[in-house]
């Protein structure tokens, strides 16, 4: 398909359920490789739930959003690639998409969680764009004797750009990393089970890992941050995919 010139995408996922629950719409339009977009998140169904409820959740009273602006160019040939590498059907979707110009399509990606994936990106640069929220950064600190090392990943999805930035043993780097890795490190970060309950203001002085998911607070490996299960093994991938990181 020769490139895109506009397109809009509605996704409301059923896997979800109030206060989480929620519809977004999409629309992009590419304008002399200008990627203007309009974004709009509804969530819904929370007329079922009280106030407190919500509240509980770490959500307000009304967390509606829209947004009309431009995302980088950056972004422009990735989408074309994710259209030109999908096939649309007439078939019941979380994910609806109409492509409006250069040619008129219509349909649900088979390729839908990729899509999903997609759209995930799209509201984080949307959001880190506007100012609504800051960006992602995450940090890993290994403590032991003759052998500290302190790892800080920023993934930056208004750029599409992944730093990490090393310090180990008092040498100090900075490398950037596929962002293509970024989902598979994502999931490797959030896939353990985090107690909060066991999280601390700051990394511990005791020999140990400790990790900060963003959040501000800190969980050392295997006391805040614990396998799913005794067959998982979720916590020494992590320390391991963060080993591998601090020697590239």
């Amino acid at each position: 398909m020769n490139n895109f010139h506009s397109f809009e995408i509605n996704f409301t996922p059923s896997d979800l359920y109030p206060p989480y629950a929620n519809t977004i719409n999409l629309k992009f339009i590419n304008a002399n490789n200008l990627l203007k977009v309009e974004f709009n998140i509804k969530y819904i169904g929370r007329e079922e739930l009280t106030e407190e409820e919500i509240l509980d959740e770490g959500f307000t009273l009304n967390d509606d959003y829209n947004w009309n602006g431009s995302l980088s160019s950056v972004w422009i040939d990735p989408i074309q690639s994710l259209i030109n590498k999908s096939t649309f059907v007439k078939e019941e979707s979380d994910i609806k998409v109409l492509i409006e110009a250069p040619k008129i399509i219509s349909g649900s990606p088979e390729n839908s969680e990729e899509w999903a994936y997609f759209i995930q990106e799209v509201t984080q640069a949307v959001y880190e764009t506007s100012g609504k929220e800051s960006n992602l950064e995450i940090s890993f600190i290994k403590n032991f004797p003759q052998d500290f090392v302190a790892i800080n990943l920023k993934p930056e999805f208004k750029s599409r750009k992944f730093i990490a930035e090393i310090e180990q043993n008092n040498q100090k780097k900075t490398i950037q990393l596929k962002w293509e890795d970024l989902k598979n490190t994502l999931q490797a970060i959030y896939l353990p089970e985090y107690i909060y309950e066991n999280s601390l203001p700051n990394p511990g002085k005791a020999q140990g890992y400790y990790i900060n998911t963003g959040e501000g607070i800190w969980f050392k490996a295997n006391e805040g941050v614990v396998n799913l299960s005794e067959k998982d093994k979720s916590v020494p991938k992590l320390i391991e995919m963060f080993e591998k990181i601090s020697k590239k």
